[in-house]
This record gives structure tokens, sequence and C-alpha cells, in this order.
């Protein structure tokens, strides 16, 4: 399959540097930081604020926008399930904007599945990517229906490793409660 540099595949770009101040109540923006990101889940519904003025509407995240965490003990990807309202992403992210023959889904599964080997910088415990690199990764870009295939399978393995899980846990419960509870 051929390879493709992302930055052919999708547009990058940085989120915005925000400082502790630049948060206001107040706000007109949602900011989405580190911690409102993982592989799992976004949380849009309890965002701060930033009363900071946007001079390019183009930057604002919109559905499909994959939001790479590029620092930080774990590289992440997501990809935006809505358009979340006047929202903006911190400089800790990058963003990638795929075009129309690129499932979104499909850009944070490959970012979430990739060895990026000698790509990132690391330090003992972070681990670190920048924009630049990041845009010339070549990556595979299958069909449309591969990659929904792709996606299907991944759901499919998420849903059973959740399965799972509640079964571990509800075994380990089980088993507590003989052992304490007799």
């Amino acid at each position: 399959m051929q390879k493709i540099a992302l930055n052919e595949v999708c547009e990058l770009f940085s989120g915005f540097p925000l400082a502790s101040k630049d948060f206001a109540e107040a706000g007109t923006l949602s900011v989405v930081q580190l911690r409102d990101v993982n592989r799992k889940s976004i949380k849009l519904n309890d965002l701060k604020f930033t009363d900071k003025v946007l001079a390019n509407d183009q930057k604002l995240l919109n559905y499909g926008d994959v939001l790479f965490k590029a620092r930080g003990p774990r590289l992440e990807a997501f990809a935006l399930p809505t358009k979340p309202a006047n929202t903006i992403a911190t400089n800790a992210f990058i963003i990638l904007r795929p075009k129309p023959n690129v499932y979104p889904r499909y850009i944070a599964w490959l970012l979430n599945n990739m060895d990026f080997g000698r790509i990132i910088q690391q330090t003992h415990v972070i681990q670190s990517i920048s924009m630049g690199q990041l845009a010339e990764i070549e990556v595979p870009i299958p069909d449309h229906k591969t990659q929904s295939d792709i996606i299907g399978m991944h759901d499919e393995i998420e849903a059973g490793r959740k399965l799972a899980n509640q079964y571990f846990d509800a075994t380990n419960e089980m088993l507590r409660g003989r052992i304490f509870h007799t």
C-alpha cells in the first residue's frame, strides 16, 4: 500500500498558547486542554473559557478534526465526534484537519497505533513530537472502504475489551465477597 506524507492528507496547525491568566469565566471561546482529552473520550461539556480574540476563525475546532497530544507520557489522538461551538485547543495539541479522502477516525486510529520510533524526543517519562516531524511522517492511506473496515474492527475490539473488563471486575467482586463476607 502506498504511503503518503501526513501533510498531504491533512491540514496541520497548532493550538493556541494560553497562560493561566488568559482564562476568564465570562470568555466567549471554550478551550480544550490536555486534561480534557484522552484516547477514549473528550470532555466538551465542562471546558474553561478565554476572552482572547481569534484572528482566524479557521482555527476554531470542527467536526472531524483530530486532536493530537504532541507531548506527554503517551502521544494520543482523538477525532472530534461533533462540532464544538466556539472552541479552540491549547498549543499542547497539534490539530489535524483531514481531507475528504481520509476518515478522521482512521487518522486517529493510525496515530494511536503508530510506532514513532526515533522520530520522537523522549525524556524519562515525557515524549514529544514537533508539528514538522508529524507532518512529514508517511502513513498508509487505503480506500474509504478499507478505512471504514479498520474503524469497524477497532470498535469491535474496544467493545470486546469493555465486556472483558466488566467480566473481570464482576468476577473479582464476587471473589472478594466470598472471602470477606463469609
